[in-house]
């Protein structure tokens, strides 16, 4: 056992598709976009998030400074830590790793309920209940996050890249439609003000939310001062164009009526887009891919809290026995702990029926629940 994690195991695309793993590009598209639109009654979602991307720009400058000079895996722990003092250092890890608990938690729920069950049930002709789904992603994010990163970082390179090209196919394909035309209303910068800006900038930032997990991969990383840099802010402009432009495509192929069309078809409204010019089959291809978008998030996340983890174990802020490290350098202890925590919650849920869409149990769900249950990625 070590007290240290893997050196020199992750370049700038291993860390960069974490961090698009935690931000699921296809689960922001078909989910978010129609949120956002149905929520604020405005289609200038794609301006919104070209204006978050900028403000993130900005805001790692800073961010990333304070990783050169600090490279612990306790990023915003150990940068407030050593700002102001360790009392305060240890509530903000908390604050993230409550954070980045819920978030994980909300996937296997997305996952199981919203994906899984659906496509299992389809398949195998009799309902399966969404727990089925979820447990078989807990099993084997369990087991990639338990392993040396290296392993969990070709999956998420994978998967990462395969939600992307999607996005980005079925993007190009609306576009080639006859009598397709962009909106320039979408774009415009009057969408910036009034009463639902801070609801279309809060949907917009969480577009993006595990952006700032790259500090979280520093021990791990090769050449920490430049791979670190490169994997966020070109992980943040890439990722930022693709919203623009699948966000900006989907609501100008909605037609007149585009806020109509995202309240009334949702998480669909993306893939009817596409299977208009590619099949039906696009859309079961759609949910698939979205279902391992789903589950590249739950590894990311499940990655990210590992190392917070395993951290505190190591500063004595947690138990120290979550501080060490296997032979190769996996927090394995840290990573068993978050483990038997999703384990917990899941067959606390399972066993008392509840709809992991609505926090209630099975068939009490008012409908605005249901279908507002999965907005974040």
């Amino acid at each position: 056992m070590s007290n240290a994690l893997a050196r020199n195991r992750l370049g700038p695309f291993a860390i960069g598709s974490a961090i698009a793993s935690s931000v699921a590009p296809l689960t922001v598209i078909t989910l978010v976009v129609p949120l956002a639109l149905a929520a604020t009654g405005l289609i200038g979602f794609p301006i919104a998030i070209g204006a978050v991307a900028a403000i993130l720009m900005i805001y790692a400058v800073g961010y990333l400074a304070m990783a050169r000079h600090i490279p612990n895996a306790g990023a915003f722990y150990a940068y407030v830590a050593h700002g102001i003092g360790r009392p305060w250092g240890v509530g903000t890890s908390w604050g993230a790793l409550l954070t980045y608990c819920s978030f994980q938690l909300c996937c296997y729920g997305a996952f199981g309920a919203a994906i899984g069950a659906p496509l299992l049930s389809t398949w195998v002709g009799f309902d399966v209940p969404w727990y089925v789904p979820a447990f078989l992603a807990w099993i084997l994010v369990g087991v990639l996050g338990a392993n040396e990163i290296k392993l969990s970082g070709y999956v998420l390179v994978f998967l990462v890249i395969a939600e992307t090209v999607l996005v980005v196919l079925y993007s190009v394909a609306i576009m080639l439609a006859p009598g397709f035309v962009f909106s320039g209303a979408a774009m415009s910068v009057s969408d910036l003000s009034g009463p639902m800006l801070g609801v279309f900038i809060v949907l917009g930032a969480t577009s993006f939310a595990g952006v700032e997990q790259s500090v979280v991969y520093i021990e791990e990383s090769k050449d920490p001062k430049r791979t670190i840099p490169v994997a966020t802010y070109v992980t943040i402009a890439t990722i930022g164009a693709v919203y623009m432009l699948a966000s900006w495509v989907q609501i100008s192929a909605a037609g007149p009526q585009p806020i109509d069309r995202a309240s009334a078809e949702g998480a669909d409204l993306f893939f009817n887009e596409a299977a208009a010019e590619l099949g039906q089959t696009a859309v079961t291809v759609g949910k698939i891919l979205l279902g391992t978008g789903l589950i590249a998030a739950l590894l990311a996340f499940h990655n990210a809290i590992t190392r917070y983890t395993f951290a505190l174990g190591r500063e004595g802020v947690l138990p120290r026995v979550f501080g060490r490290t296997t032979i190769k350098g996996a927090p394995r202890n840290a990573s068993l702990a978050q483990t038997a925590l999703a384990f917990v919650v899941l067959t606390a849920y399972a066993i008392a029926g509840w709809d992991p869409s609505s926090n209630c149990s099975t068939g009490a769900a008012p409908p605005a629940a249901s279908a507002s249950c999965f907005s974040t990625p």
